[in-house]
């Protein structure tokens, strides 16, 4: 995996004159997400040996944020744990941790740029006092626009400090650009191409496309059609909007089918059947890495009708093609859907609309097989190597090694 670096080692050279490893601390998410994990994987074989590393962790954000229990003994990179105490505005959740006290003995703080987490603002007195402090994420809250005067005064106070960090990593590059255009200099934003490990992903399909029938037997829709939503229950998803549009799709077919993967969505599928639409639902909860990849090896469309992740680019690896919405809120791996790739509603789109969609798209072959067929070229470039090296670039040159 070093070899990855060959070609260009100047990158990652040390800085002149230094003699000590320099160590990085990383806080974002206000913990690691299990979809995170190899990403730090790579970071940690990619790297230069003239830095390090250490990854913030709580218990008790992953428990609430309902991501998959990550088993720090087993992680091949360091943690540094860290404490929080909850605080509301309202009926908005604020959390501060205790990791900024511990940040003295790191050359380079690296966080999240939420502000939700009250310690990633917090950490810029550590700018103030000369430690290099760079910023992580979306670059913009998408839904700010729409909303209220606090959420758009939280919002300039961001771009304040993005404009005063010493670097930024972007997402993908129309963050960076929005970045640039609102006075953060090009040359301290790095571009991850945000991703999780594709190429793994696609194995997985690759191993399992030649039993797809049987696959689709075990959900006892050999016949029907299967589709597919993967991601916890939060907000931004329009489940209710989903459950809807699914109810009109039942009444043109019997047949379809809906499975629902992700933690949360047990109680609405409840609240749906209360109010008579939960029929042709299944809710599954959080499923492993091989039982994630039999469903969506089977299904045969992935919806996703609220703000998207990185869902649909998991998806993508399998050939499944995502049902989603032009939303102006989305989040930044939209970015990775055209219409070679995905199927787009309109903004405005109806329940009804987005049901004719899903009709439409299955029982056009031509026009869902040659997308099918666009489905992993349009997305193999985002490996999960890449991203650790656009990283790794990054963080190399905030401590101080030889311009890229």
């Amino acid at each position: 995996m070093k070899g990855a670096f060959a070609e260009a080692p100047s990158q990652h050279a040390r800085p002149a004159g230094a003699t000590a490893v320099k160590s990085v601390l990383i806080a974002h998410q206000s913990t690691i997400p299990h979809y995170r994990v190899d990403f730090y994987r790579r970071v940690e074989g990619l790297r230069p040996s003239w830095w390090e590393f250490s990854v913030v962790y709580s218990a008790a954000e992953s428990r609430r944020q309902r991501f998959r229990t990550v088993e720090l003994q087993s992680l091949p990179f360091p943690t540094v744990r860290t404490r929080g105490v909850s605080l509301y505005l309202g009926r908005r959740r604020l959390v501060i941790q205790d990791f900024p006290l511990r940040a003295a003995s790191y050359d380079l703080l690296v966080v999240g740029d939420e502000l939700r987490n009250l310690s990633y603002p917090l950490s810029h007195l550590w700018a103030l006092a000369g430690k290099p402090v760079a910023r992580w994420g979306h670059g913009r809250d998408t839904e700010a626009a729409s909303a209220g005067v606090a959420k758009r005064a939280a919002e300039a106070s961001k771009r304040w400090l993005q404009r005063r960090a010493s670097g930024f990593f972007a997402y993908t590059p129309r963050v960076r650009e929005e970045l640039v255009a609102h006075g953060v200099d090009r040359a301290r934003t790095f571009v991850l191409d945000n991703t999780i490990d594709i190429e793994t992903e696609r194995q997985r399909f690759l191993r399992r496309a030649g039993s797809r029938l049987e696959l689709r037997r075990r959900i006892g829709a050999v016949d029907g059609r299967i589709l597919v939503f993967v991601g916890r229950a939060t907000m931004g998803r329009r489940m209710d909007f989903l459950a809807e549009a699914f109810t009109r799709l039942r009444q043109r077919r019997r047949d379809y089918r809906l499975l629902v993967v992700g933690e949360g969505h047990r109680r609405w599928l409840e609240r749906m059947r209360e109010t008579g639409r939960g029929d042709g639902i299944e809710a599954r909860g959080s499923l492993d890495e091989e039982a994630l990849a039999d469903v969506l090896t089977a299904g045969d469309l992935y919806v996703a009708p609220g703000l998207v992740g990185l869902g649909p680019l998991q998806a993508l690896c399998y050939d499944l093609i995502p049902v989603v919405v032009d939303l102006p809120e989305q989040k930044p791996e939209y970015e990775y859907l055209s219409a070679a790739n995905a199927v787009i509603c309109p903004p405005a789109s109806t329940p009804e609309d987005y049901a004719r969609a899903i009709d439409d798209e299955l029982s056009g072959l031509d026009a869902l097989e040659r997308r099918r067929r666009q489905a992993w070229p349009s997305i193999r470039h985002l490996t999960i190597d890449r991203m650790a090296e656009n990283f790794i670039r990054g963080v190399s040159r905030l401590l101080g090694g030889p311009r890229a």
